[in-house]
């Protein structure tokens, strides 16, 4: 055998030990990366779950700092009308006495009185300034005198609590609320209420208000 027979054998050899080599360096080299990329996937379906999640549960997370979300109250037909009515008769924002409305609707429901009586008599007293007062010491919508009613304001709000709408037609509600038992009928109660030397023009006028409310309701 030739020398140069020997030598392309050898570099026949070496080729394909070469060509093998490389092939089994790809092989473990895929095998790596195929083991580097299954924590990996793991990890994204593990992220797009907890996404999932997220948006699943977003819906009913507060919308404040531990604060409950608000529960819409559903207005009356009657309530609703009135409302078309105040917001024409006395030139006021629908949406902004919206809230008010139903604050009265409710608290007119927890004493069994109409609310429409209770609006009436805000348009009457205040025509729905919830900062209004009077010469003779009447505040808010309803125009509470503190000096008569102090026991009935909760404790802590003092009387400057008689300008939040809300406080002021709860207080207002409890003192018709006791006037109206007291003199047995609406009427009396009205004048009851009013007190003043004019309370039989007042619960005329409250009364005729809520009657035009009525008429413009189903």
């Amino acid at each position: 055998m030739s020398v140069t027979t020997r030598f392309k054998r050898t570099t026949i050899h070496l080729k394909g030990a070469a060509l093998s080599l490389i092939h089994h360096s790809l092989l473990l080299i895929g095998l790596l990366l195929g083991l580097v990329s299954l924590p990996a996937s793991a990890n994204d379906n593990e992220g797009r779950e907890q996404q999932t999640t997220q948006s699943v549960q977003a819906p009913i997370e507060s919308s404040g700092d531990d604060a409950p979300a608000r529960v819409p109250t559903t207005l009356s037909p009657r309530m609703q009308k009135a409302l078309d009515y105040v917001k024409t008769r006395y030139k006021v924002s629908k949406e902004a006495m919206h809230p008010l409305f139903e604050t009265v609707q409710r608290i007119g429901k927890e004493h069994g009185i109409d609310p429409l009586l209770i609006v009436a008599i805000i348009g009457i007293e205040s025509g729905f300034k919830s900062d209004a007062k009077s010469a003779g010491g009447g505040h808010g919508l309803m125009q509470i005198i503190p000096r008569y009613h102090l026991n009935k304001i909760p404790d802590g709000l003092g009387v400057k609590g008689l300008m939040d709408p809300a406080v002021n037609v709860k207080v207002g509600t409890i003192i018709l609320d006791d006037a109206i038992n007291r003199a047995g009928n609406p009427v009396g109660g009205l004048q009851s209420y009013n007190g003043s030397k004019k309370k039989k023009l007042f619960a005329n006028r409250v009364l005729a208000e809520k009657a035009r409310m009525e008429r413009s309701t189903p």
